[in-house]
């Protein structure tokens, strides 16, 4: 059960880590010929990624929602169990 928790916390960690990153890393003002026109505003910043970049950013975020949807499945199944095992 806390397997899932773990990976979603770790996940997490992991994409917080890439935002901010990007968010002190990458220039202010979008630029065609790089492709860096995608935005991410942090906190009222806003920097400019590449498309692989924003993937790779999307990506690790829909692994936290996926390991947390797991996590909460797991917790609702063992609850029902130890309901009927009553």
């Amino acid at each position: 059960m806390g397997v899932f928790g773990c990976a979603a916390l770790l996940v997490n960690l992991t994409g917080a880590s890439i935002w901010y990153q990007y968010a002190y890393s990458r220039p202010r003002v979008p630029s065609l010929q790089d492709g860096r026109i995608y935005s991410l505003n942090t906190h009222g910043t806003v920097v400019y990624l590449t498309k692989e970049e924003q993937s790779h950013l999307y990506f690790v975020e829909r692994m936290t929602v996926g390991c947390l949807a797991c996590f909460g499945i797991t917790i609702y199944l063992e609850v029902k169990r130890r309901k009927s095992a009553n």
